[in-house]
C-alpha cells in the first residue's frame, strides 16, 4: 500500500514540473488540458492543426492524432483557466508547451473552442501519391502513377485543391500558386 502512495507522488511532481497534458475524460478521446501554474487549464482551438495534435498525443505516448475539434460535445466544455490559443507546433517538438502560441493565459476564446482531440493508437502510413519536389515545404507537385512520377497541370488548380494536397502531406494549410514556363 505504501508503494501505490508513493507513485501517486511522483505522478504530480511530474505533471507539475512538465507542463503535463491530459485528455477528459480520456484515454484516446477528450478535452486537451495542459498543467500549468499549478493548475489544469484548457487548450483553445484557434489555429491548432493534425500537426499540433499529433505533437499533443505524441507526449501522451500515441504516434498521431486522428481527429480534433474545437467544438465541445456532449457538454464536455473546460471550466477555469484556458491556458494556451494560436498553438501552432511545425511537428519537430516533443511537447505542447515547446510550440508557439499568444503565451501562457493569453487567449481570445472561450470554452466552446476547448480542443477535442482524438489520438490514434497506431500510425497511418504518410501518403506516398504526392510530393514536393524542390523542398520540403514548396516545390513543384507531382502526383505517382502507375510507378512513375509525372506532374500535374496548373489549369483550375487553386488553392481548395492545394489545402486538399497539402493536408494529404501532413501540412494544416496551403495556398495555390502555378507558374509556366
Amino acid at each position: 500500500q505504501l508503494s501505490g502512495v508513493l507513485v501517486a507522488l511522483v505522478a504530480l511532481t511530474h505533471a507539475q514540473m512538465n507542463d503535463d497534458i491530459r485528455l477528459v475524460p480520456g484515454p484516446l478521446t477528450g478535452r486537451l488540458e495542459i498543467y500549468h501554474d499549478g493548475e489544469w487549464g484548457t487548450v483553445c482551438d484557434d489555429g491548432f492543426s493534425r500537426v499540433t495534435g499529433t505533437v499533443a498525443c505524441r507526449q501522451l505516448g500515441y504516434p498521431e492524432a486522428s481527429t480534433w475539434t474545437g467544438s465541445f460535445w456532449e457538454g464536455q466544455a473546460g471550466t477555469g483557466t484556458i491556458w494556451l490559443d494560436d498553438v501552432s507546433c511545425d511537428g519537430t517538438e516533443e511537447r505542447l508547451a515547446e510550440c508557439s502560441s499568444l503565451g501562457w493565459g493569453n487567449h481570445n476564446c472561450g470554452h466552446q473552442e476547448d480542443v477535442q482531440l482524438t489520438c490514434s493508437e497506431t500510425a497511418t502510413p504518410i501518403d506516398q501519391t504526392y510530393r514536393l519536389v524542390g523542398s520540403h515545404e514548396r516545390g513543384r507537385l507531382e502526383v505517382l502513377h502507375d510507378g512513375e512520377w509525372g506532374t500535374i497541370c496548373d489549369d483550375g488548380f487553386g488553392t481548395t485543391e492545394a489545402q486538399v494536397v497539402c493536408e494529404t502531406l501532413g501540412f494544416e494549410a496551403g495556398i495555390g500558386a502555378y507558374y509556366t514556363a
